[in-house]
């Protein structure tokens, strides 16, 4: 994942922001993307606290590298970006971990998803037509209020067939879904926390991107550090509450390898 400051000028001009927070419905689809689904609001503020406390606390490995971390003998499933520090927290990968470097997977560098996680999405595959999905691989990115996203295409995995999903948690985004060709004028989409994307058929194809993060927008339920998860210190949930003040987390899915 790259993350760097807007450009200069960034935003004075753009596509109409598409909001879906109110007057939509439950399950959204564009005519001008087939294949992709919106649902807004799809996960609870259970569902959201916890998947925020988890990709924090954890699934965030403190390790200053790339690679895997061992601890006690074992290795640490997931892989984080370099630093170690949560204000440092760029990517984590889990299930087969992305190469960033190579643009590829590979079979033998692979760790389990969570069945947390898992069981989370399994909702949206069904609502997405596509419960035939085996979801094998997760990257999470961390954004700053300040962080963007370029516009790229996620076309590495052996198998098309089956769309990435994408959930948000913290404050607003805008979004950008382009198509096949960067000079194709892209639709701007604004995601609040909660909602879920599945880019499927058509649009799994096209390039996207994420301009802008939009500040003071995070729920009061994931910053005002009151009713913490079940089970979870109080103490640690007061400091995540304080971190996600300005983030955003991107949880993403998607099947790697054809079936069988």
């Amino acid at each position: 994942m790259e993350c760097e400051g807007p450009p200069r000028g960034a935003g004075a001009q753009g596509p109409e922001v598409l909001d879906f927070a109110v007057g939509w419905g439950p399950v959204v689809a564009l005519d001008s993307h087939p294949g992709l689904v919106v649902l807004p609001g799809w996960l609870s503020r259970e569902q959201q606290q916890t998947l925020v406390y988890q990709s924090l606390v954890e699934w965030a490995p403190v390790s200053t590298a790339q690679e895997t971390r061992i601890s006690e003998g074992e290795m640490y499933p997931y892989k984080r970006n370099l630093g170690d520090s949560r204000e440092s927290l760029r990517w984590i990968t889990m299930g087969y971990h992305y190469d960033w470097t190579a643009r590829a997977y590979h079979r033998e560098d692979h760790s389990p998803l969570p069945e947390d996680l898992v069981n989370v999405l399994q909702g949206c595959l069904d609502v997405g037509g596509c419960s035939d999905m085996h979801p094998e691989a997760a990257i999470l990115n961390f954004y700053h209020h300040d962080s963007r996203l370029g516009g790229h295409l996620d076309d590495v995995e052996e198998t098309m067939d089956f769309p990435v999903i994408s959930a948000s948690l913290g404050c607003d985004c805008i979004f950008l879904l382009g198509h096949r060709s960067k000079e194709d004028p892209p639709v701007a989409l604004r995601l609040h926390s909660g909602d879920v994307l599945l880019m499927g058929g058509y649009s799994r194809t096209c390039y996207h991107g994420v301009p802008r993060i939009l500040p003071g927008t995070c729920p009061d339920f994931l910053v005002d550090g009151e009713r913490p998860p079940v089970g979870v210190d109080p103490l640690q949930w007061q400091e995540v509450c304080q971190y996600m003040h300005t983030r955003r987390i991107n949880l993403n899915v998607r099947q790697v390898y054809p079936p069988g």
